[in-house]
């Protein structure tokens, strides 16, 4: 079978699935599913969140077999992989983190705090986006200077040491929590994809 002349292109949506069933096996299934998220984690912002996911992918990549039974269990990592892209890409809008930053630094949060409730991590990130942008330390292009990023990782880090964000689970008299260089290079990429 050829397949380049075989093989739709779509997207990872909540529609993929459906598309995904027209395919004939599941080594063309795993083959085509394989190649949009290469596309998409690629291609899409380098966040922290695909960053996991693309690491996930390669990880999957590595293990090829042509059997059939190896292209089923590729197919339904692919699959999960998709489906988990699918719910990131609309978690921004349903969390109502839509301001720049708050996503990104909801990522970092959820990954790094003890607490996985997500309206609390949600209200965590806006707070500090807010604290960040109330003190004009993410004014457009702040991450373009050293002095820049070092200011809104000391605000960062000062501000989670607030009693408000107790609940995250980070020890106040750590002076580099693990937190804080993801989050500020989320921070980062948020700036330079603004």
């Amino acid at each position: 079978m050829d397949m380049a002349l075989a093989l739709p292109v779509f997207k990872i949506d909540k529609d993929y699935i459906a598309k995904l069933d027209e395919l004939p096996s599941a080594a063309d299934k795993a083959a085509l599913l394989e190649a949009i998220l290469t596309a998409e984690l690629t291609e899409d912002n380098p966040h922290f969140t695909y960053r996991q996911l693309g690491e996930r992918l390669t990880l999957i990549k590595a293990k090829r077999d042509a059997s059939d039974k190896i292209a089923e269990q590729r197919l339904k990592a692919f699959q999960d992989i998709a489906k988990d892209k699918a719910k990131y890409d609309s978690e921004p809008d349903r969390l109502g983190l839509n301001r720049p930053g708050e996503y990104a630094l909801f990522t970092v949060l959820r990954e790094f705090s003890t607490n996985k409730d997500e309206v609390y991590l949600s209200d965590c990130a806006r707070r500090m986006v807010a604290h960040l942008l109330g003190n004009k330390l993410m004014l457009p292009g702040w991450s373009h200077s050293r002095g820049g990023r070092m200011r809104v990782e000391q605000s960062l880090l000062a501000e989670s040491w607030n009693p408000d964000y107790a609940g995250l689970g980070f020890n106040p008299d750590d002076a580099n929590p693990l937190f804080l260089q993801p989050a500020v290079n989320e921070l980062v990429n948020a700036d330079a994809t603004s």
